[in-house]
């Protein structure tokens, strides 16, 4: 996780638009137990700042975790962003840019084991 990542959990916006600015979730994903997981594809909103948001509707309080990874071809994708919260919240991860090239979301349960998963995007 880059040094200069900072996360931002809230609960604002859950049930309805995003904010201000902010595409809505572009990507729903069902976990095959009936849970709704969604991911936004990464955006840039400063100079070189990059943060992806998501949101999965498991049992409340379920620890959840959002990634923003830059796709590396043939080597392991570096994270870029990084938060964390519980399920039913808006969780946002913000971080650095690392350079051009295609960046996504990725929604996580408790076992890291991938829930919801975005588009690439390219960025930088």
């Amino acid at each position: 996780m880059a040094a200069a990542a900072a996360a931002l959990v809230t609960t604002a916006g859950v049930a309805g638009a995003a904010p201000a600015g902010v595409a809505p979730m572009d990507k729903q994903c069902d976990d095959g137990y009936g849970h709704i997981a969604s991911a936004q594809a990464p955006f840039s909103g400063a100079p070189g700042q990059v943060a992806g948001m998501g949101i999965y509707t498991y049992n409340p309080g379920y620890p959840v975790h959002v990634r923003v990874y830059k796709d590396v071809p043939g080597a392991p994708d570096p994270v870029v962003a990084s938060a964390d919260g519980t399920s039913g919240q808006r969780i946002n991860a913000v971080g650095q840019l690392q350079g051009p090239g295609a960046y996504y979301t990725w929604v996580s349960s408790l076992s890291n084991t991938e829930v919801c998963r975005s588009e690439d995007v390219p960025l930088g």
